[in-house]
């Protein structure tokens, strides 16, 4: 991905940021981010701000700067950058999962066409 900074709430998405190897500020807004938000920014990709319970300008303000920060700091986000690269994501998972579930993908093919088909 061409993109330099996300800030993005610690859910579902904070998985695609990392397989994209995007620099990120995880900003976690409900108790079942917390940890996986804690336990990605530990591994060094992206940074977190518990926005849990705040008031929403002091939020907002502490978001923006933290923003600004890394915005300004390009060492730190490639730094990220390469922490996300190192992970063990190749974006393929869901494609394992269906495999799993459903055996392997068909061949090419008349034999499965007709496998398909009959399935």
């Amino acid at each position: 991905a061409d993109c330099c900074l996300a800030v993005s709430a610690g859910g579902g998405t904070m998985g695609e940021l990392a397989a994209l190897a995007v620099p990120t500020l995880l900003v976690v807004t409900a108790d079942n981010q917390a940890m996986a938000s804690g336990d990605a920014a530990e591994l060094g990709w992206c940074t977190a701000v518990d926005a849990r319970g705040c008031d929403p300008a002091k939020a907002a303000a502490v978001i923006a700067g933290r923003a600004l920060s890394l915005w300004a700091d390009a060492g730190q986000r490639q730094r990220m950058q390469d922490a996300a690269a190192a992970l063990p994501l190749d974006g393929d998972g869901a494609v394992r999962i269906a495999s799993a579930l459903t055996g392997p993908a068909p061949r090419s093919g008349n034999a499965a066409r007709r496998r398909t088909a009959l399935a």
